[in-house]
Parts: C-alpha cells; structure tokens; sequence
C-alpha cells in the first residue's frame, strides 16, 4: 500500500532529519512531497526517496501549504510530517 509523507517547510535546518527519519522506516513504499511554505527554497538531497517539491513562489500560510501538498500527492494514502 503505497502512501504519501507530506512535509511542509520554511527552510528549517532540520528538514534534512526529518527526511532522514522517512528513510529509516525502512519502507519502499512511500513518496515525499516538500511543500516550500517560504516561497524562496530551493530543492536539497532527496535521501533517495521518490520527492517531488512544491512550490507557488511566495509565502504561503500553514492551512495553505497543506493543500498544495495534498494537491500533489497521487497515492491513496497520506500524512504530514513537521520538518521540526
């Protein structure tokens, strides 16, 4: 059952463990999508992981990104994961 890891971010240093923390689930049956809630990021290492990032080119509130991401995602299946 595949499903989807929603991360919303403004550019937090941790995104890149929150990353690491979906890799260690040791699953090959997730995707990622990165909504860039700052409008201003540009795409880091994906760890591997099927990622497709999102991005309308401004500011964009908490509510807001969490429907760009859920209008990308393409599995049956979804969850957030704060980058912090």
């Amino acid at each position: 059952m595949r499903a989807t890891v929603v991360i919303r971010t403004t550019g937090r240093p941790s995104l890149a463990a929150s990353l690491a923390s979906v890799v260690l689930q040791r699953r090959d049956d997730v995707d990622v999508v990165i909504v860039d809630a700052s409008g201003s990021l540009s795409p880091l290492d994906n760890f591997g992981l099927p990622t497709r990032w999102v991005s309308l080119g401004h500011r964009l509130p908490r509510s807001v990104a969490a429907q760009a991401g859920l209008d990308a995602v393409t599995t049956r299946w979804a969850l957030f994961l704060d980058d912090d």
